[in-house]
């Protein structure tokens, strides 16, 4: 075993390196049916989403979603969505929409027209795909 060991020393960089995007290809080929059973889902049976633009959603998903969009789109989202705290007045009429209100703040759009949420979907949808894709399943809007 040390005389093979010898010979595959230089190689330990490229054989990790092999073993990690192995391990990637799996979980990849693997987390394939979930995502074809969302789009089949909320695709086909649900009618699809309507609009990028979530009614609500995790402070720290829109905080990440601000971090990939550009700094006039950044300030379009600032006023498009207000922050309802778990203590304020009025968290106790959204807290049955929205069941993550009970444990934090989140955010809720505002009453805007159909030409603002056209104008916010682009930046959203980009920021939110970054954000969420980076983050993981920590990401997901309320």
């Amino acid at each position: 075993m040390r005389r093979i060991a010898k010979y595959l020393k230089p190689y330990v960089g490229m054989i990790i390196l092999a073993m990690v995007l192995l391990f990637g290809q799996a979980n990849a080929e693997l987390a394939l049916p979930d995502y074809m059973s969302q789009i089949v889902n909320v695709g086909i049976q649900q009618g699809g989403v309507e609009s990028a633009v979530p009614e609500a959603m995790r402070v720290s998903t829109l905080e990440a979603t601000l971090l990939f969009t550009g700094p006039t789109d950044a300030e379009r989202l600032r006023t498009a969505y207000r922050i309802v705290d778990p203590n304020d007045p009025a968290a106790a009429s959204l807290q049955e929409r929205y069941p993550a209100l009970a444990n934090e703040a989140i955010a809720v759009l505002n009453e805007l027209t159909p030409e603002q949420v056209a104008t916010l979907e682009p930046a959203l949808a980009r920021g939110l795909l970054l954000a969420v894709g980076l983050t993981g399943a920590g990401g997901e809007s309320a």
